[in-house]
């Protein structure tokens, strides 16, 4: 038996190596007849199962006889979606427009995650049309659809018969999957989530009609363009300024000149000096005749060698030469003088402006009055002015310290210093001094009254106070404003009582700082003048001037559709504000001038005759403006609810104050030279537009009511 295995065995081990070298070889073989390589023969081998790596393709829509329908592309089974794919069953028409918005509803959840994902989708796919604040106001419009609509738009819908800020999310969603008149259909860019997100961003935009003020492009440009003008205005005043000027040096070697030749002239002709044998006392009063005759001729060859015109009152008062060499060095004075003073008039009228803002604002605190509670933040937005002008006035003071400009002309050293070292007199810079000694003469420059006043009107001091002023209100204005903001947070009567108490503080400091910043900033302008009514007078004007810029930027509000609650009851209360100041600042006018005419002191007339000799026109217009204009178009009732009215009454009333300030600092910085031209005009139009930028990006930057005002509720129902 065992036997008989082996041979077995034996017998299909041979049959498996037959096999194996069978297979072995036949492998071999195939590889070889395979191979293109070899030489004797030029056969390519065989392919098996060739459609494994060369397989016949269709293109997806090419035609395929195979399918009974000739396609290649397969439709997808009766009645199934792709995967993650919501069916929008709404077609395009105007018909499912309207029924998206009534039944679609947002399916996310509101978070900030999700707002902050549709404001970055919006920007990419959105904002180039819209705007970044979804004003319409993109980089792209369209010529046929024209602008394009914002979204807190208060304009009616053609579509809905709704406005912009009531559009429904689901008219949005519509717009969006098929596209609205010139914009395109954006479904296969926006999947359905991003879509939702969008319109959960664009939420925030519509409420902005209520809670948020946008400051519009428009707007920006307008104040970008006005602050040009103003900008090229400064500019060309300080060319024209060193264009047309002269040195002290100059001025005194050719009016010297002028003076030898005119005396030489006069003398050839026999008509200066004519020698008579009369007593002295005529002979006196002939000389000096002569001497007016003399200097007479000699400004008209100042003028016609400067080309300029000199003023008739100081060549009258001229009767020496050393006063023609001062007539004419004030004259070129006065024209350097020019753009600092319109520079001065225009930023001193708006940083005023803004402190009496926050003064109204405190007021409202301390009187807890509850009609302007829905208002409070435009002053806070007003008052955010004030570390730009205060920046700008502590420029121009330190400017004059350092002698760049003569606005406050007591700065100059040489009037309030009895003395001058003798040997420095004909230099660029003499030494003055109050002590005597042998070196020093009698400075003819010298003026008592002035030095009389050193002990307040010094440098030092004077920019100390400048700078506690500005400091204390900036500080003001910025807790008052941040505490309003926490009152939003937290609610309750914490944050206003510190407000309270704060503005109650803060009506103290102001009290006692208006009035010595008007003396300090325009009083020391006439520093031989003063007036212990000047500080209330001022501050009536830029009260008043305050209440009218309040009421301006309140009525653009309500015409841009923003502030709900406020109604005609407001309105009048900003028109009993305007009249009733307006007639204030009438009677402090009149009683400052009253006074000071029916005593008839010569240190305090002065202050008026130069006003009412050379700028008795623009007085006139500053009444009719701020007095008569108030009475006749505002003193009814129904007028005083008008928002128009108010609007244009407020318009001739900052106008008018203007013109008040300018009258106020003119005529002691550039005398009888006084120009309203362009660079006057220019410069107020620059700060309209800076002023305008300034508070209006502030008021964009919180919401326009206060949340928790306790008496906002009353604000809300007010009516009078």
């Amino acid at each position: 038996m065992q036997l008989k295995l082996k041979k077995k065995n034996k017998f299909m081990l041979k049959q498996s190596l037959y096999l194996y070298g069978f297979l072995f070889f036949l492998v071999l073989g195939c590889g070889d007849s395979a191979s293109d390589g070899r030489k004797f023969t030029k056969h390519p081998g065989y392919e098996y199962m060739p459609d494994m790596y060369r397989s016949p393709s269709y293109e997806t829509y090419s035609e395929n006889p195979i399918f009974n329908n000739k396609s290649t592309a397969r439709e997808p089974v009766s009645g199934t979606i792709p995967r993650g794919h919501m069916p929008f069953g709404y077609e395009n028409t105007l018909e499912d427009y309207l029924k998206a918005g009534d039944n679609l509803v947002n399916p996310l959840i509101k978070s900030e995650q999700n707002i902050a994902d549709g404001e970055a989708l919006y920007g990419m796919f959105c904002a180039h049309c819209h705007g970044s604040n979804g004003d319409g106001q993109g980089s792209v419009s369209h010529p046929v659809y024209g602008a394009i609509p914002s979204y807190n738009d208060n304009l009616q819908i053609r579509r809905t018969g709704a406005t912009m800020s009531e559009l429904k999310d689901g008219n949005i969603y519509h717009a969006i999957t098929y596209g609205l008149n010139a914009m395109g259909p954006h479904a296969s860019q926006i999947s359905p989530e991003e879509r939702w997100k969008i319109i959960m961003f664009v939420n925030n935009l519509q409420k902005v009609d209520k809670y948020m003020y946008i400051f519009e492009r428009n707007t920006k440009i307008i104040c970008l363009v006005l602050m040009l003008i103003g900008s090229i205005a400064l500019i060309y005043g300080f060319i024209s300024a060193k264009k047309n000027s002269y040195s002290d040096e100059e001025i005194k070697k050719i009016v010297k000149e002028l003076y030898n030749e005119n005396k030489n002239n006069s003398s050839d002709d026999g008509e200066y000096l004519k020698k008579t044998s009369h007593s002295d006392g005529y002979k006196s009063s002939h000389k000096k005749a002569d001497d007016d005759y003399h200097y007479s001729a000699l400004f008209s060859k100042i003028e016609d060698r400067f080309k300029c015109h000199l003023d008739s009152d100081q060549k009258k008062n001229a009767h020496n030469l050393d006063d023609v060499i001062y007539v004419t060095k004030h004259y070129f004075h006065t024209i350097k003088q020019r753009p600092w003073s319109s520079l001065l008039v225009s930023n001193l009228f708006f940083l005023m402006i803004s402190l009496a803002a926050l003064v109204w604002l405190a007021v409202q605190y301390i009187s807890q009055s509850g009609w302007s509670a829905s208002l409070l933040r435009i002053p806070q937005a007003v008052s955010s002015f004030l570390p730009y002008g205060g920046a700008i006035m502590l420029f121009i003071i330190v400017t004059g310290a350092m002698h760049w400009h003569h606005t406050y002309h007591w700065m100059d050293e040489a009037l309030t210093s009895e003395y001058i070292i003798a040997d420095t007199v004909d230099d660029k810079k003499p030494i003055y001094t109050n002590d005597k000694s042998q070196d020093t003469i009698l400075n003819k420059k010298y003026d008592y009254i002035i030095a009389g006043k050193t002990a307040y009107l010094n440098i030092p001091f004077f920019i100390f106070r400048s700078l506690i002023y500005l400091i204390g209100w900036c500080l003001i204005a910025y807790f008052l404003r941040k505490y309003s903001l926490k009152e939003d947070i937290e609610g309750g009567l914490k944050w206003h009582n510190k407000m309270f108490t704060l503005s109650a503080l803060f009506i103290v400091f102001a009290a006692v700082t208006t009035s010595t910043g008007a003396w300090d900033w325009i009083m020391s302008i006439d520093t031989h003048w003063f007036s212990t009514l000047f500080g209330w007078y001022s501050f009536a004007s830029f009260f008043v001037s305050s209440c009218a810029v309040l009421a301006i930027i309140t009525i653009h509000l309500k015409y841009k559709g923003y502030l709900e609650d406020v109604n005609a009851n407001h309105m009048h209360d900003f028109g009993r504000y305007l009249l009733a100041f307006s007639i204030f600042w009438t009677y402090l006018w009149f009683a400052q001038y009253m006074l000071i005419w029916y005593s008839n002191i010569p240190e305090e007339v002065t202050y008026y005759v130069i006003r009412f000799d050379h700028y008795h026109i623009l007085i006139i217009i500053a009444l009719i403006l701020n007095f008569v204009s108030p009475m006749l178009l505002i003193q009814d009732r129904a007028a005083k609810r008008l928002k128009g009215q108010v609007l244009f009454v407020a318009i001739l009333i900052l106008i008018g104050h203007y013109i008040d300030v300018f009258v106020m600092i003119m005529p002691g910085t550039v005398g009888t030279h006084w120009h309203l031209g362009f660079v006057e005009i220019g410069v107020f139009l620059g700060y309209i537009g800076f002023f305008t930028y300034v508070v209006l990006s502030n008021l964009g930057k919180v919401e326009l009511q206060p949340k928790n005002h306790p008496m906002l509720i009353e604000s809300k129902h007010h009516h009078i």
